[in-house]
């Protein structure tokens, strides 16, 4: 049988409101793709563009190794595997 006394009410101050609102203020402040667990259309441009911005190392690397002169010796491994 229920109870007829009234549920007790936590008082509401500034100490119980505060990290209420910390926390919807950082859900909010979650990106769409953390939130939906999928990245968007143009995530992934966003974040590239973010890194050359910041001085990708990968981006350094390229400009100094002369890759298509590898390029034989990979495709003879790659293209020649019999396994």
């Amino acid at each position: 049988m229920a109870s007829s006394r009234p549920a007790s009410r936590v008082p509401i101050t500034p100490s119980v409101i505060a990290p209420a609102i910390e926390m919807s203020t950082k859900t909010s402040a979650m990106s769409r793709e953390a939130q939906m667990g999928q990245l968007g259309f143009f995530d992934t441009e966003k974040r590239l563009a973010a890194l050359s911005a910041k001085g990708d190392p990968l981006e350094a690397i390229d400009r100094l190794v002369p890759w298509e002169s590898f390029r034989a010796d990979i495709e003879a491994v790659v293209l020649n595997r019999t396994r």
